[in-house]
């Protein structure tokens, strides 16, 4: 499996711990991605944002393949939204 780039896995763990921290997410829910060319850095399903670790991220592929866990159930939505978008990231929080 392709290795996290240092610096986007470091971005990953604050936002997730700053979205546990401030209450915008509960233990195992929300979710983050980034595109990376045409594939997607995502955490996988059932993580905990608040303290992710390079293990919880899977790279999801274009025709769905991916390395690492499994990807969140909502790689779809994600995808979605990079399709249709100019976007470059994704912060999906499940409030309390």
């Amino acid at each position: 499996m392709p290795a996290i780039p240092p610096e986007l896995m470091a971005t990953f763990a604050e936002v997730g711990r700053d979205l546990y921290t401030l209450g915008l997410v509960s233990s195992h829910g929300g979710n983050l991605s980034v595109r990376d060319g045409h594939d997607m850095w995502i955490t996988g399903t059932g993580t905990m944002l608040g303290r992710l670790r390079e293990r919880h991220m899977s790279l999801v592929h274009p025709d769905g393949r991916h390395d690492g866990p499994p990807p969140s159930s909502d790689t779809l939505l994600h995808s979605t939204v990079y399709a249709l978008g100019g976007a470059q990231a994704v912060a999906h929080a499940h409030p309390h």
